[in-house]
């Protein structure tokens, strides 16, 4: 008997996170509630701002899958903002971006600004050497558009 009393009660804790769970994870991920241009979850725009360009949607889905879950557009979080990004660092010349994004350990070693940034997140940048010049020019669109989007 007193097993299953153990069992009673461990399923319904079980269900109780479950639930908590789902709820939790569909309310961050929803936006239909925000008020125009208000940001949500990861720094992106709501959807009833203006239309992306097609380079930019896919640019979004980059950030969405590759850089969320360390950068925001227009909050720090474990790394900078994103947004501006072209006029910190050497990040206008988008050679230097493109090196740094596929391997900023060694992009790093010749580069002050990207030790300044390790030390002030205490983290280093994962390096992406799979990407194209494409995908990171999406992403770039992105992230002005969404600027822009927001009166930056």
């Amino acid at each position: 008997m007193n097993r299953q009393v153990n069992y009673i009660i461990s399923a319904h804790l079980l269900l109780a996170t479950l639930t908590a769970g789902v709820l939790f994870f569909k309310n961050i991920s929803s936006t239909e509630f925000l008020p125009e241009n208000e940001e949500a979850f990861c720094g992106t725009v709501s959807p009833t701002a203006a239309v992306l360009s097609e380079t930019a949607v896919k640019g979004k889905t980059l950030f969405m899958s590759r850089c969320a879950s360390c950068h925001s557009l227009f909050k720090d979080g474990t790394g900078p903002g994103l947004f501006g990004f072209e006029d910190r660092g050497s990040w206008a010349d988008r050679n230097k971006l493109y090196e740094w994004i596929k391997n900023p350990s060694e992009f790093m070693k010749k580069d002050p600004y990207t030790r300044e940034l390790q030390k002030q997140y205490g983290s280093m940048m994962t390096g992406f050497p799979d990407i194209t010049r494409d995908e990171v020019d999406a992403i770039a669109d992105y992230i002005t558009q969404a600027g822009e989007q927001r009166g930056y």
